[in-house]
């Protein structure tokens, strides 16, 4: 990547409830509180049921944020240019966010104050790590991924998240506008509230075609992020540059595991 003239950013990711014994040694997955996500995980071989997981004691947040510490460490040792914290999606920062999978009663959970304080102390920590211009985090504000549940106060909820994130000197903020890989459907404003309020360089991601994502940098969007098109598109800019048609995806061989449907998609040359 450096060689070509790029940059690249690792994203540092907990997922969870989103997992099973298989993938865990043995162990329970673990989440803020012991409610099943009635969600299915890849183990490796195929899409499996998730199972009720282990609401984590406040000495193994603790050890969690350790987790974290680490990974960004490893992230820096390894090269990259900064990180980018994965706390959308229903994944375990999700998880803490939302009274619909977070119903402690500690300091973790409850108050809009206490369901963010582990993303705020991940952040601080990677931050502690990575110094200030190097790390962004990810948001999906109107998004069931995983079954995660809209919070009950989604718009005060993340209203508090991002002005939290305004207070940190991140690199970026990037938002899920809508249902994670589906339809770019939210309360009307309630995105457009969340990106004005953002003052870190914002990514815009969720369902963007080359006009939309046109448009989203001229109305002062950062950046826009392809998922999907990437994938079945490795020279995704130069198609874009060109107006030339775009492979489609094959989707039944995400999380094959192999080339097919992965990196053997043809290039324009």
């Amino acid at each position: 990547m450096h060689g070509a003239g790029s940059k690249i950013v690792a994203q540092i990711w907990h997922v969870g409830r989103i997992s099973v014994p298989q993938l865990l040694d043995g162990r329970d997955p673990v989440a803020p509180s012991a409610i099943a996500a009635g969600a299915k995980t890849f183990d490796g071989t195929g899409f499996v049921e998730t199972r009720v997981p282990h609401a984590l004691t406040v000495e193994e947040i603790a050890a969690t944020l350790a987790d974290y510490r680490n990974a960004a460490e490893c992230a820096k040792r390894a090269g990259f240019d900064g990180v980018e914290i994965h706390a959308a999606n229903g994944y375990l920062i999700d998880q803490f966010l939302r009274d619909t999978s977070n119903t402690r009663t500690d300091s973790y959970g409850g108050s809009i104050e206490n369901r963010t304080r582990f993303l705020r102390e991940v952040v601080e920590t990677v931050i502690g790590i990575w110094g200030p211009g190097r790390v962004g985090i990810r948001l999906s504000p109107w998004s069931n991924a995983n079954n995660v549940g809209i919070s009950s106060d989604t718009p005060e909820l993340f209203a508090a998240v991002v002005d939290f994130l305004n207070t940190q000197d991140l690199a970026f903020v990037h938002l899920i506008e809508g249902q994670t890989g589906g339809p770019r459907d939210w309360p009307e404003g309630a995105i457009e509230a969340l990106r004005n309020r953002v003052t870190a360089p914002y990514i815009a991601n969720n369902g963007y075609s080359h006009e939309m994502a046109e448009a989203a940098l001229n109305e002062g969007a950062a950046a826009v992020a392809f998922g999907r098109l990437f994938i079945a598109n490795p020279d995704l800019p130069q198609r874009f540059k060109a107006g030339a048609d775009l492979n489609p995806l094959d989707g039944d061989h995400l999380y094959g595991g192999g080339a097919e449907g992965y990196t053997d998609y043809p290039t324009l040359d």
